[in-house]
């Protein structure tokens, strides 16, 4: 029953998300990391992120992208978000890049990010919980896009300092929570392909469909 009111909670708030455009506040932060300074280079993220600016723009919201960014950059962009975000209608993180979970807890990583053990995270990347929070201020909808469950190479070197933590590739399940979602380029605990093209499969997708007016939230991440 929880489940089902958050869905038609969010259906009402994305309908007519491209109808809506004149409505003010509705805001999204886009994050694309592709150039990592320890491991090698992504194709897609900055082309993604990019893109979904100028989408959705096209839908009415004002936009904030960062690309490349270091943690300190990271950091303040959620910061000043999180202040932007309380009381708007709805709010939006999109975020490419690598991405992690430790234990059971989501990160993301900035492009400066060493990792070297498992304990790192917490000083060197942003927690899934932060976006979350940023964006569950909204008077209708919070939702937060990870284009980020590709094989992660900062995995296989990373030191353990507990044998009992885990160190995974994708991300662990978050569920609805009030007006917050997550959407995953794929299901907890699997990595994504980053795609031939210009755009990774999930953001390729994303694209062709988030700009169609009077759309389903459900429909659109089917």
């Amino acid at each position: 029953m929880h489940f089902a009111t958050v869905i038609i909670c969010l259906f009402c708030a994305f309908v007519g998300f491209q109808a809506n455009a004149q409505t003010p506040k509705k805001i999204a932060l886009v994050i694309g990391n592709a150039d990592y300074r320890n491991v090698s280079r992504l194709a897609n993220p900055t082309n993604d992120a990019a893109d979904v600016e100028a989408s959705f723009k096209r839908i009415g919201f004002t936009v904030t992208r960062i690309a490349n960014a270091n943690y300190d950059a990271m950091r303040r962009a959620v910061g000043d978000f999180t202040r932007q975000a309380r009381g708007a209608e709805m709010a939006v993180v999109f975020y490419a890049g690598h991405g992690m979970e430790i234990a059971g807890e989501n990160w993301l990583i900035p492009t400066d990010a060493e990792l070297q053990s498992d304990t790192s995270a917490e000083t060197e990347a942003i927690n899934l919980k932060t976006l979350t929070l940023a964006v569950s201020n909204t008077t209708s909808l919070g939702l937060v896009m990870l284009d980020a469950c590709r094989n992660n190479p900062f995995v296989s070197r990373m030191q353990r300092t507990n044998r009992i933590r885990s160190v995974d590739r994708g991300f662990a399940r978050i569920e609805p929570n009030e007006n917050v979602v997550v959407v995953y380029a794929a299901k907890d605990g699997t990595t994504a392909a980053d795609g031939s093209g210009r755009n990774s499969p999930f953001t390729k997708a994303l694209l062709e469909h988030v700009e169609a007016p009077s759309l389903e939230i459900i429909q659109l991440f089917r």
